[in-house]
C-alpha cells in the first residue's frame, strides 16, 4: 500500500471523527504543477477548495524554502505546525495544523492539512463567557441558606474564620 493511500484512509477516518467542520486535505508537492497540488480532500467546503485546486500557505513555506540557495550543513527542515489559526475569505475562523510527510530518502512529498472551524464554537465560547462571568470577578460565590438556622451556622463559620486570623 502506498504513501498516498495511507494518507487518504487516515484523511477520511478523521473527517468522519471530527465531523463535517473538519477539513483534510492532501497536497503534493512532486506534482509537475504545482498551481494544482490538491490531491485529495475532505470536507473542502470549509475552504471552498477540491481536488486540483492550488497551494495553501503551507506549500508556498515549501516552495520558498526549495528555492533557498543554502549549502547542505546550513539548511533548516521545515517543521510542522499545530493549532495555529487561519482565516478564510468568507470569515471562517479555522484551527489547523500542517504536516509535512516525506519519503523514504527524506524528501518531502506530501502535506497533510487538517482545518477545523470553529467560528460556531468561538460565538458559544463568547456567549458562556459572558453568561458566567460575574459583574465583579473579585467576588467570591455565597452560601445559599435555606432556613434561618443555616444562616446562623453560616454566620458563626464566617466570624470563627474571622477571629481565627486575628490570633
Amino acid at each position: 500500500m502506498g504513501r498516498l493511500t495511507v494518507l487518504k484512509q487516515i484523511a477520511r477516518d478523521l473527517a468522519f471523527q471530527f465531523g463535517p467542520e473538519c477539513e483534510i486535505v492532501i497536497h503534493d508537492l512532486k506534482t509537475n504543477d504545482p498551481e494544482h497540488s490538491i490531491v485529495h480532500i475532505e470536507n473542502g467546503h470549509v475552504t471552498g477548495r477540491g481536488i486540483g485546486d492550488g497551494p495553501s500557505n503551507a506549500v508556498f513555506d515549501v516552495i520558498r524554502h526549495n528555492n533557498k540557495k543554502k549549502k547542505p550543513e546550513q539548511e533548516e527542515e521545515l517543521k510542522d505546525h499545530a493549532g495555529y489559526l487561519m482565516k478564510t475569505a468568507d470569515g471562517k475562523i479555522l484551527k489547523c495544523s500542517t504536516s509535512y510527510i516525506r519519503d523514504d530518502d527524506g524528501s518531502l512529498h506530501y502535506v497533510f492539512g487538517i482545518n477545523y472551524d470553529i467560528t460556531k464554537l468561538t460565538m458559544i465560547e463568547s456567549a458562556l463567557h459572558s453568561l458566567i462571568t460575574p459583574v465583579n470577578k473579585e467576588e467570591k460565590p455565597k452560601e445559599i441558606t435555606h432556613s434561618v438556622n443555616d444562616l446562623l451556622d453560616h454566620l458563626n463559620r464566617l466570624l470563627w474564620s474571622a477571629n481565627r486570623s486575628h490570633l
